[in-house]
C-alpha cells in the first residue's frame, strides 16, 4: 500500500503541474488571439486531454485502495475479538455484541452491517 501512494503522490504531482502549464498555455492563446483583433477567429478550441482519463482512474483507484484499507482494519479488529472471546469462553452472540459496542465507532458499526 505504501509503494501505490509513493507512486499516486508522485503522479498527482505530475497531473497538476501538467495542469498550470496547460491552463498558461491556454491563456497565452487568448491573449495572442485579442491582440490580433480578429473577431472572426474566437477562441473556442476544445482540448481533448488523453491524460484526464487516466487521472481520473487513479482516483478511483485510490479511493478503492483507502476502503480496502479501512475495511481490513475493521476486519481485524472484529477478528481479534472474537478471538479474545472465544479464548475467554463467551456465548458467540453475546461475543458480537461485545466486539460491536467496544471497538466499532457508529460508522464501522453501519459499515459491518450492512
Amino acid at each position: 500500500f505504501n509503494e501505490f501512494e509513493v507512486v499516486f503522490r508522485a503522479s498527482d504531482k505530475v497531473f497538476h503541474t501538467w495542469d498550470e502549464e496547460f491552463d498558461k498555455f491556454t491563456s497565452q492563446l487568448r491573449d495572442l488571439s485579442k491582440k490580433k483583433r480578429e473577431d472572426t477567429l474566437k477562441f473556442h478550441i476544445k482540448f481533448n486531454l488523453a491524460h484526464k482519463k487516466l487521472q481520473n482512474r487513479l482516483s478511483q483507484m485510490e479511493s478503492f485502495r483507502l476502503q480496502h484499507e479501512q475495511l481490513q482494519m475493521v476486519i481485524n479488529r472484529v477478528l481479534k475479538l472474537a478471538q479474545q472471546a472465544k479464548k475467554s469462553g463467551a456465548t458467540t452472540s453475546s461475543t458480537t455484541e461485545t466486539v460491536d459496542e467496544q471497538l466499532l465507532d457508529e460508522d464501522e458499526l453501519l459499515a459491518v452491517k450492512e
